[in-house]
């Protein structure tokens, strides 16, 4: 099921996180997405499963707003991540 929205969204927190090999995901709703590239008026940034058939998209403004949220059905559960003590994430297999 496709779901578009467009407006600007001020309840979701959109959180960066930076992995332990260096790589800033966005974190949303436990889901992670990684830059895709920009625009004049936003940031695309696409679900980190998409290799995996995932085509969920989220996009934001300068000011770390969440934007639009594409295909808000992920194909899969919510990645596990664990936090380092400095603070970096890994993920849990």
């Amino acid at each position: 099921m496709k779901v578009e929205i467009t407006a600007l969204i001020t309840n979701k927190a959109v959180t960066p996180i930076r992995l332990v090999n260096g790589t800033t995901l966005l974190m949303l709703n436990g889901y992670t997405f990684w830059y895709a590239g920009a625009s004049k008026n936003h940031q695309r940034w696409i679900c980190s499963s998409y290799k995996k058939n995932c085509r969920v998209y989220i996009q934001i403004n300068d000011r770390m707003q969440l934007v639009k949220i594409t295909s808000y059905q992920h194909s899969h559960d919510r990645p596990s991540y664990g936090i380092t003590s400095n603070g970096l994430y890994y993920k849990q297999r």
